[in-house]
C-alpha cells in the first residue's frame, strides 16, 4: 500500500493509497493546496474547516462547470452531427471518476483530522 504526505494550510496529512496512485494523490493535494492558498490570500486565516469547505466548494464548482460544458458539447454534437474526437459518455465517466477521487480524498482528510 502506498503512502503520501500532504501539507495543507500548514498541517501535515499522511494518507494511504493504492500502489501507483501516489503521484495522482500528490497532484490532487497540490491542487487543493493551491485553492487554500488563494483563499488565505483573499480572506485571511478564517479557520481550517471553513478554508477546506470553501476549497471543496471551489473544486465542486469547477467540476459542475466541466459537466455543464460537456452537456453543451454533447448537445451541439447531436445537432451538428457526430465529432469522432469527442466521446461524451467516456468523458462523463472520467469526470465521475475524478469526482470520486476528490470525495475519497476528502474522506481521508476528515479521517486523518479526527
Amino acid at each position: 500500500m502506498g503512502q503520501v504526505t500532504l501539507e495543507l494550510n500548514g498541517r501535515t496529512y499522511r494518507l494511504r493509497c493504492d500502489d501507483g496512485q501516489e503521484k495522482r494523490l500528490t497532484l490532487l493535494g497540490n491542487y487543493i493546496a493551491k485553492h487554500l492558498n488563494e483563499l488565505k490570500q483573499d480572506l485571511g486565516q478564517i479557520g481550517e474547516d471553513r478554508l477546506l469547505l470553501m476549497a471543496a466548494l471551489m473544486v465542486a464548482d469547477e467540476l459542475m462547470d466541466a459537466k455543464d460544458e460537456l452537456k453543451k458539447l454533447s448537445k451541439n454534437r447531436k445537432s451538428k452531427g457526430k465529432d469522432p474526437k469527442i466521446d461524451p459518455p467516456k468523458v462523463a465517466k472520467e469526470i465521475e471518476v475524478a469526482a470520486s477521487r476528490v470525495e475519497a480524498l476528502k474522506e481521508r482528510l476528515v479521517k486523518t483530522d479526527e
